[in-house]
């Protein structure tokens, strides 16, 4: 390869022509945490246990479901993404897994609200990416 040095015209041949390639390596995980509450007037603490959430993908299918919430009502789904992912941003509905007629909890009335999730892969830059999920409209 020639190249010419413009402030003195002097052409010369490079000797030498370094190029690095970058590409980051792993996977990176997002957890939706999620949390069940029950409007209860009865003053009596309600076990908040054995509810499920499903989360689903811009085309409705089905990509993953939390185990039952805990006594507390706390549960989550975790989300893996590869690196090929880096730059992109997923966009996910949850939405209450509402049990078959005969396993309804007698009296309940399930919620048929759902949230829009985001989930925003970066490349941090330094061979590694990041995952960072958050609740679209959110209160």
């Amino acid at each position: 390869m020639t190249t010419s040095d413009i402030s003195s015209g002097v052409q010369y041949d490079l000797v030498a022509d370094f190029t690095n390639t970058y590409a980051p390596t792993g996977s990176a995980q997002a957890f939706i945490e999620i949390y069940k509450d029950i409007e209860n007037d009865t003053g009596i603490a309600v076990d908040l246990s054995g509810f499920k959430f499903a989360l689903y993908n811009e085309e409705g299918e089905l990509v993953s479901e939390s185990v039952e919430t805990n006594a507390l009502g706390y549960t989550a789904i975790g989300l893996t993404y590869t690196t090929a992912y880096a730059g992109r941003t997923r966009t996910y509905t949850l939405k209450e897994v509402v049990p078959e007629d005969a396993d309804k909890i007698p009296g309940m009335t399930y919620t048929d609200k759902e949230y829009t999730i985001e989930v925003t892969i970066t490349d941090m830059l330094d061979g590694t990416v990041a995952a960072t999920a958050k609740v679209i409209g959110a209160e």
